[in-house]
């Protein structure tokens, strides 16, 4: 058991992480309290402690994957957790938002990261080199890979000549060149593990190549229809597109766009992941969403 938990879970991140914990070895050391335990300091002590091997911790208050920003989310040293915990309460608190899950986790240094859809009886995995906001966030990748039955139906690289890392001095994310020789991401540790049909989830390879599943959540059976196709060399449709809709062009899935995003438009974006926080909100609100090969 991975996981520390002090209180009933309230976001479905929480949930899927004790989910994905029962009988599985891929979860990283994990705290989760909800905003309903008020005793939160002595079990955050507890955690640190028992995670001593660690230097950094991520820090997350979740809210509904509904809710745009979703999540308020801090780095902090063992030694400031319990102060950093409390101000992004305070944050939430501000915000107006009383319910949220408290998640926290050591900083794994990640090779490989990603994302995995399992739907259609395919898999649509999509990668990129280091930490995850190149993927999640500014909707970049790597590699993508769509396989059936363990048969690779479609492989495309988009190389990045950077990978993103935490610097603990700067205190941020910063870039740092990756070798050509690394541009490609091994499947094998992948596959091993058995996804739930219509679920997406976060995934991380760290350099000793270890694999980690850091959360998952179920989408509309109807998301990325494309994955039926025979050929992926056309338009790559993510949710279904309302015909009578405003069209609006996106070069980039950038998670900065979900606030403009309306329920009576349609979503062209040019080029990036399909696996990306954009992608998602867009199939969870079922709006339509379309990558485009010609970007018209």
């Amino acid at each position: 058991m991975n996981i520390l938990i002090n209180s009933k879970p309230f976001t479905g991140k929480a949930k899927s992480l004790i989910d994905l914990d029962k009988g599985s070895k891929c979860i990283p050391p994990t705290f989760i309290c909800s905003h309903e335990n008020e005793q939160i300091d002595q079990f955050l002590s507890r955690f640190v402690q028992e995670n001593e091997d660690y230097s950094l911790f991520y820090i997350r208050l979740c809210f509904s994957d509904y809710l745009y920003p979703h999540c308020l989310s801090r780095l902090s040293n063992a030694r400031k957790v319990s102060i950093s915990t409390h101000e992004l309460i305070q944050e939430a608190i501000n915000m107006k938002i009383d319910k949220y899950d408290v998640l926290i986790q050591p900083l794994i240094k990640l090779r490989w990261s990603g994302a995995i859809y399992a739907g259609h009886n395919r898999l649509l995995i999509e990668s990129v080199h280091g930490a995850p906001p190149l993927l999640f966030r500014n909707g970049m990748f790597n590699t993508r890979y769509i396989l059936q039955n363990n048969i690779v139906l479609m492989e495309e690289i988009c190389i990045q000549n950077y990978k993103l890392v935490w610097d603990s001095t700067l205190l941020k994310w910063t870039k740092t060149p990756v070798s050509i020789s690394d541009e490609k991401l091994s499947l094998s540790k992948l596959l091993k593990y058995s996804y739930k049909e219509n679920a997406i989830y976060e995934f991380g390879i760290d350099d000793k190549d270890r694999f980690y599943l850091f959360e998952y959540k179920m989408l509309d059976k109807l998301a990325y229809p494309s994955l039926n196709k025979d050929s992926f060399h056309s338009d790559f449709i993510v949710y279904a597109s309302n015909q009578d809709a405003r069209r609006v062009h996106f070069e980039y899935p950038s998670i900065e766009y979900i606030k403009s995003c309306q329920d009576n438009h349609n979503y062209i974006v040019e080029k990036g992941a399909y696996t990306s926080h954009l992608a998602t909100y867009l199939i969870n609100k079922k709006i339509g969403c379309v990558f485009s090969k010609s970007g018209s």
